[in-house]
């Protein structure tokens, strides 16, 4: 799986761009225009003294899956530099992707210090990396990317080949990990690639959203195959930019998604599934931190409701000037959906938890041969939000550990002489995650 990930890999960039190329949408030609096209390029680091640049034709040629030699052949990153292949205003512009690939946390450790620096400073300026690992842990301490740590420290698979990401431009760390024995190299291409686009175009939609008042500080997403389809987890983290000399507040919003693919259900029928049973989220606030407030509350279900945190404080905007002493409000504001769901609210104040049950609505057989379905929700995409605000002595990270849990059904029918047998399957994704981030 390495060796074929390591053949396809090289096409990361190119994959999203090239391939509106060949999609023919008339035969009629009415007019032509010029389209000018970013440059991207991808550094794979096969060792300290050998970095392999594809480009242009030779990208375009991996990407149709055709023999390609390199476009260019470096030793150091530092060549790269001084040559001017990657320029740090083109990223700081997104004009120019990069993307710089390791294979190993031992390649990486084989760069010298000079090639780290220049690393660091255009990874500062919006190029990505990618490390075959479960994490980049590693690669931001060497680095040094921000003081924070977020994991899977429970039911991480130590066999299991992952890709992990990492883009962070302007000091604000955006990752992602996923698993890549069960996806095909054309997949791994899209799940590459996706990704980075989506991050680079995005950056400024998680800062606007969460109004001028918190400053985005880490991004981080999980995501992969269950039984009947797939899981999506993703985590933002902003700080708040107070003027408080006693506390730091943080921000924590998250995102998760689970989405069947693969859904069948008819009367008197042997087979009601796969379909969502399962989408709750626990979170423990540690290290002398404590939960401020957080969203949704309380039980709720049918229709769909908006909900509202962070009201209460503010950010100050100006230390001089006009507008010096201006201030702008922490309120953050989501709306939710809770068409054939219930949301249980089982969160703690007192013990710094916030917890979410979700009921989904599951199929009936009480009068089999007629079957009630699960209804939509249930049975195709769903993602909902929760957030949470943190509250830190003033100057220590804030410090989480989260446990999403999704799980899908599916369930085999048997009808014995008026009694109905219902053998049920299940597919669960539940790690136990540990989150540490201290804003800059």
């Amino acid at each position: 799986m390495k060796k074929k990930f390591f053949q396809f890999v090289l096409v990361v960039f190119l994959s999203v761009f090239v391939s509106s190329i060949f999609a023919i949408a008339d035969e009629t030609v009415d007019s032509e225009i010029e389209v000018e096209v970013m440059s991207a390029s991808l550094f794979f680091i096969n060792a300290q003294d050998l970095i392999y640049q594809y480009s242009t034709n030779e990208l375009g040629a991996l990407i149709k899956n055709e023999p390609s030699n390199p476009t260019a052949v470096f030793s150091s990153i530092e060549q790269i530099s001084s040559n001017g292949v990657v320029s740090q205003p083109d990223l700081l512009a997104n004009k120019q992707l990069a993307l710089f690939f390791f294979p190993s946390n031992q390649v990486l450790d084989s760069l010298t210090d000079s090639d780290l620096t220049l690393l660091k400073n255009l990874v500062d300026s919006g190029a990505t990396i990618g490390i075959f690992d479960s994490n980049t842990a590693h690669l931001r301490e060497k680095l040094g990317i921000l003081s924070n740590e977020i994991g899977d420290i429970a039911n991480d698979v130590a066999d299991s080949n992952q890709i992990s990401l990492l883009y962070a431009k302007g000091g604000g760390v955006q990752e992602i990990s996923f698993p890549i024995d069960e996806l095909t190299a054309g997949e791994m291409v899209s799940e590459i690639g996706e990704w980075i686009l989506e991050t680079i175009y995005k950056t400024a939609e998680r800062q606007d959203k969460a109004s001028g008042a918190w400053d985005a500080t880490y991004t981080r997403q999980w995501k992969g195959n269950l039984s009947g389809g797939s899981y999506r987890f993703l985590v933002n983290v902003f700080k708040l930019e107070t003027q408080n000399k006693n506390n730091d507040w943080y921000l924590i919003t998250t995102s998760i998604t689970s989405t069947i693919n693969d859904y069948a259900c008819s009367d008197w029928g042997s087979r009601c599934g796969w379909y969502t049973s399962n989408q709750d989220l626990t979170v423990q606030v540690k290290n002398d931190g404590s939960l401020y407030e957080y969203m949704p509350t309380g039980t709720i279900s049918g229709g769909s409701k908006g909900f509202s945190i962070g009201g209460d404080l503010s950010a100050g905007i100006d230390t001089s000037g006009p507008s010096a002493g201006g201030t702008l409000s922490g309120s953050y504001s989501e709306s939710y959906n809770f068409s054939d769901i219930t949301i249980i609210d089982n969160s703690d104040f007192v013990n710094n938890t916030a917890t979410w049950t979700i009921a989904f609505s599951e199929p009936n057989y009480m009068w089999y041969p007629w079957i009630t379905a699960p209804p939509n929700t249930s049975r195709n995409t769903y993602t909902w939000d929760p957030a949470l605000i943190v509250q830190t002595p003033k100057g220590k990270p804030v410090q989480v550990t989260m446990t999403p849990k999704i799980t899908h059904s599916k369930d085999s029918l048997t009808y014995y002489f008026f009694a109905l047998s219902v053998s049920r399957s299940t597919s669960t994704w539940q790690p136990n995650l540990s989150l540490s981030v201290s804003g800059n």
